[in-house]
């Protein structure tokens, strides 16, 4: 995944003035699907995330006497161990309604949590 956010400096004359940020998750999740009957379908997952952070953004530096600005890359990676549930209803044979919870323990870098719904459609 990548995105850009403002930089972090008001006044910095070099443009454009963001952050780019390069985010990438490695998965690797054992899934299991209880089937509850024919249209809702609830799994659970659990395994190893291995993710990798990397930030390119401008500094700039004003000493008194001179003004300059230079290109910064900083980059982390480090585990986490992701729990998900997901359900499934299927409205009809091509169309079903997707719901998500996702819980990454994380030691190092503090736990975070996500959701999400979504729509499927089966051509």
């Amino acid at each position: 995944m990548t995105y850009k956010q403002p930089g972090y400096y008001i006044d910095l004359p070099v443009e454009p003035n963001e952050i780019k940020v390069y985010n990438n998750n490695f998965s690797l999740l054992i899934k299991y699907h209880f089937i509850k009957n024919k249209k809702i379908t609830i799994a659970v997952a659990s395994g190893w995330t291995f993710s990798t952070r990397q930030n390119e953004y401008y500094i700039y530096e004003n000493d008194g006497t001179s003004q300059h600005w230079f290109l910064n890359v900083s980059s982390f990676s480090d585990y986490r161990i992701p729990f998900i549930v997901e359900n499934a209803y299927a409205v009809s044979k091509k169309i079903n309604l997707l719901a998500r919870l996702k819980y990454n323990l994380n030691p190092q870098n503090g736990d975070t949590y996500s959701g999400g719904l979504g729509l499927s459609i089966k051509l």
